[in-house]
């Protein structure tokens, strides 16, 4: 069984929650679902510049922990990239 999630200290609502290729009729589109925290974690290192040691303080986490929330937010991206899947960013 699983540990529960902890809190974590979670900012920035995203502007569009939805990203979906053109060209591929809605019926037909699959979704890849990024965690609101996979898309904080994104946001603090690669748009804001931080290192993971400082991204995971202004989380609250750990570092790795952190790197585990990088890996599989990059992995869900990528794949709704390469698959032409539509990405949608959970509201919290």
């Amino acid at each position: 069984m699983a540990r529960p999630k902890k809190q974590r200290n979670l900012c920035c609502q995203p502007d569009a929650t939805h990203y979906d290729p053109r060209g591929v009729e809605l019926d037909q589109l699959e979704e890849v679902l990024l965690d609101h925290e996979e898309y904080v974690a994104m946001l603090h290192v690669y748009e804001h510049g931080h290192s993971q040691t400082e991204a995971a303080g202004l989380m609250h986490i750990s570092q790795p922990t952190l790197s585990r929330i990088l890996s599989r937010g990059l992995k869900k991206t990528v794949h709704a990239l390469a698959s032409g899947k539509a990405l949608v960013i959970e509201k919290t």
